[in-house]
């Protein structure tokens, strides 16, 4: 038996969760705590709260489950990390730099003393990760009173910001994208009486060059080549998240925007590449996008949400490594 794809997998689900003769269309209710359709300039915290379907919440309901998907909505998955405040305070210094000394502390070194060792009585001198009256303490050290920050960065990955910021605005073709648009621009519309939101690094309109929406995205040295950016944009749903803020948009504005994303090494050589969603990836994406809603709908309407599976199934290998070893599905 040949292992289902994940379009047949989510139209299988959808099938065994939908009613088969419902008893009246079912009409969703706008929130209440949403704002009515269209684009508005508020604070991160002000558009999280909107109980609107993102982008985020159904790229992991089409790669994992309509459970898992519940789960993104609800809040309740515990997906933060260093990396990904590190990469919160890139997007805020290179998008917002007049509120990026206000939202994000520098950590200094930890002061406290060494009671052992060869460094007795020296400072222990690594970067700080809990911050109390002015000090900052390792977490080997740390003062009762220390809390740790909500958005931090050390002093190493301050200088690292910087490098970025300035690889950024040396690109031509990112200097010209800058010089346009607004950044972090939220947006929310209706789509089949469903809430659906998005927000924009940086969205360009009303300028001498088609509307656009620019899209950072933080990477490794040495993956901004074609192949690992494709292999990232798979494995991160990005294709998903672009058709979808697409779509948003020209539901918004009438206006089917074009997409880039800007890719941007996070050590040396510090290499910038912005590239152009093609119209191949953007199907890929809007095919996945419909597949997620699909199910994030019906999920709603019948008040169920599936995980994996229901039954035991069969795990086969992927399709290249059956291949390799000349062993038939």
């Amino acid at each position: 038996m040949k292992p289902l794809s994940k379009e047949e997998k989510a139209a299988q689900i959808h099938s065994f969760i939908a009613p088969s003769e419902p008893e009246a269309p079912f009409v969703p209710e706008w929130p209440a705590e949403c704002p009515a359709p269209g684009i508005y300039e508020v604070s991160f915290e002000e558009y999280r709260a909107w109980p609107a379907i993102n982008a985020s919440a159904l790229k992991i309901g089409y790669q994992t489950s309509a459970l898992h998907m519940k789960a993104a909505i609800d809040g309740v998955l515990n997906s933060d990390s260093r990396a990904r405040k590190f990469g919160r305070a890139i997007h805020a210094r290179l998008l917002e730099p007049d509120t990026f000394a206000e939202r994000f502390l520098i950590a200094g070194r930890c002061q406290e003393l060494l009671k052992s060792g060869k460094r007795k009585g020296e400072p222990c001198g690594k970067w700080g990760r809990f911050h109390y009256d002015g000090s900052w303490f390792c977490g080997a050290h740390r003062h009762e009173a220390a809390v740790e920050p909500a958005e931090y960065v050390d002093g190493n990955e301050a200088e690292q910001i910087e490098r970025i910021v300035k690889s950024v605005y040396s690109h031509s073709v990112v200097k010209m994208l800058s010089a346009h648009g607004g950044a972090e621009v939220s947006i929310i519309w209706n789509w089949d009486g469903f809430a659906c939101k998005a927000r924009f690094d940086k969205w360009i309109t009303k300028a001498n060059c088609p509307d656009t929406i620019v899209d950072l995205k933080k990477c490794q040295v040495f993956k901004a080549d074609d192949h690992s950016l494709q292999s990232s944009i798979r494995t991160y749903g990005w294709d998903l998240q672009a058709a979808w803020y697409v779509d948003g948009a020209e539901k918004i504005t009438g206006t089917k925007p074009l997409w880039a994303w800007v890719f941007l090494e996070d050590n040396e050589p510090f290499d910038t590449r912005p590239v152009w969603c093609s119209k191949a990836l953007m199907e890929i994406g809007r095919i996945k996008m419909q597949s997620a809603f699909d199910l994030y709908k019906c999920c709603v309407e019948v008040s169920q949400w599936p995980g994996y599976c229901e039954n035991i199934e069969e795990l086969y290998p992927a399709e290249w490594e059956m291949k390799r070893y000349g062993i038939q599905p």
